[in-house]
């Protein structure tokens, strides 16, 4: 499952073009046939609150996107080419809105293509929505591979058909790969084909899920398990992973096929972000980690109040509440795990950057016995720079 966030501002890695304020996000998933076709299942949400609106004849509001998806492979030839329009239902008032989501599967055959995103937000006269980036359909035919994983935001039983349907569900996809405070499992579906080229029919294999921390490259609070299958040609996974205690941070779900000799056939990957400020880390590594060296109470304290003005209103509270005894554990969890949230690659070059931004605003906005960053021009400098 590969994620895009097409802010007006932002755009992770894929070069486009747009002056709208549109809000979406594109997030694919590339899965097999029973006869060894390709095919990938592109998912498209836009939040309803970015889109213009328009008065219909009932007196009524809504909204409406015109939506193109192209594939091109090397000699820039169309392979796959979709257009479609996607509304919202209509609204009494103009206040309201509801997102869009959507899901359309694409055959394409293996290779390596140019995909093309267009959205046009058929009732503004700003212009359209671009973006492309590089795909690669590599599932081989007739061997052992997952499918892409993908993370699911909802699903339900459901015999109805659809491209939200399959395996028996209607399966909302988690467009952003991420989840917040209030979510409290991790669903995901993914798919394992021709195991029974490789595995004896009188024999099982293992499959192995696991939430592994981006960070310390382990695994989360113990968040594994473990399925014996029987070898088919295709075979549906369709798991939960308890996540209620899972802090904020950045993690991968972690899925691999184990044969009956602990042998690695076949795993895949995605990459997700948690939001979970009233639940700390317990690092058995924080005396090496940069925040072991925090060791007086206020000063540790005081740091912590730095963060104030790019914090959560979560975390704000989580800090009012919790650390006012100044526990310095507490402190030293909560404090990593706020930096690995915001650089799980480096947080204490996050942090170090943070801090030097602090001074800054602490020597031009600072007054008598009120700290800079405390102030609204300070908090604004620290937010937005």
């Amino acid at each position: 499952m590969k994620n895009l966030v097409l802010f007006a501002t932002l755009l992770l890695g894929i070069n486009f073009h747009s002056n709208a304020t549109l809000n979406a996000v594109f997030n694919y998933a590339r899965f097999q046939t029973t006869d060894g076709q390709q095919y990938l299942e592109a998912y498209l949400e836009v939040k309803g609150n970015s889109l213009e609106k328009v008065k219909t004849a009932n007196n009524t509001f809504k909204s409406e996107l015109i939506v193109s998806y192209i594939v091109l492979d090397s000699s820039n030839s169309v392979v796959t080419y979709e257009k479609f329009s996607l509304a919202t239902p209509e609204f009494e008032s103009e206040e309201l809105s509801q997102n869009i989501i959507d899901v359309k599967r694409l055959a394409i055959p293996s290779g390596n293509y140019t995909f093309q995103l267009t959205i046009d937000d058929k009732y503004t006269p700003k212009e359209d929505f671009e973006t492309s980036f590089q795909l690669s359909m590599d599932l081989k035919k007739n061997q052992l591979e997952i499918s892409d994983i993908e993370l699911v935001a909802h699903l339900e039983a459901s015999t109805e058909e659809g491209t939200f349907n399959k395996a028996g569900y209607h399966i909302t996809p988690n467009t952003s790969s991420f989840f917040d405070l209030d979510i409290e499992k991790l669903d995901f579906y993914v798919e394992i084909y021709n195991s029974n080229l490789i595995v004896a029919e009188d024999q099982k294999y293992l499959v192995d899920y696991s939430i592994v921390d981006q960070h310390s490259k382990k695994i989360s609070n113990n968040l594994r398990g473990v399925s014996k299958v029987s070898p088919s040609d295709k075979e549906i996974i369709l798991k939960n992973i308890d996540i209620k205690k899972l802090p904020s941070g950045s993690y991968e779900l972690n899925v691999k096929i184990i044969s009956n000799k602990n042998e690695l056939l076949a795993e895949r990957s995605v990459n997700f972000r948690r939001s979970n400020p009233f639940i700390v880390y317990e690092f058995d590594e924080i005396e090496s980690s940069f925040v072991g060296k925090f060791t007086d109470r206020d000063t540790l304290y005081r740091y912590i109040d730095y963060l104030y003005p790019i914090s959560t209103d979560v975390q704000k509270q989580f800090v009012k509440n919790q650390l006012i005894n100044k526990d310095l554990k507490v402190m030293q969890q909560f404090f990593l795990s706020f930096w690995i949230e915001k650089n799980s690659e480096n947080p204490e070059l996050a942090w170090l950057n943070y801090k030097e931004q602090v001074k800054i605003a602490n020597k031009q906005f600072g007054f008598q016995t009120r700290p800079g960053y405390l102030t609204d021009r300070g908090r604004i400098y620290l937010q937005y720079g």
